[in-house]
């Protein structure tokens, strides 16, 4: 078996230069990501509008949320997600600032 890092199999983590992530990927699992602009102090993250239809909703709620703020020059604040739903999850993070989320968990489409 050849040995991979998370880069090389999930795009979103190469573009940003993620070698591997924390956390563990079991058969059947998928990882994807992408970046959100946070509007208020909790926001509903829909799959189907942050991945442009790309995946619409999870096979279950048991999906992990990791949340790296990104934004410059800001302070310091933990995002996290509550309220996981198949097709979407609510994120409470710091209003006007940019997130990198990372999803791990069985996609349904």
């Amino acid at each position: 078996m050849k040995q991979r890092w998370v880069r090389d199999y999930c795009p979103f983590a190469k573009d940003q230069g993620f070698d591997s992530i924390t956390g563990n990927v079991y058969p059947g699992e998928q990882i994807f990501g992408f970046t959100h602009t946070q509007v208020a102090a909790s926001d509903i993250i829909t799959f189907a509008t942050e991945t442009h239809n790309k995946v619409t909703y999870m096979k279950n709620t048991a999906y992990k949320v990791q949340v790296t703020k990104v934004s410059s020059g800001s302070v310091v604040t933990v995002g996290y997600a509550y309220e996981q739903y198949k097709n979407y999850f609510r994120l409470y993070a710091e209003a006007g600032e940019v997130y990198d989320i990372i999803i791990i968990g069985k996609i349904g489409y």
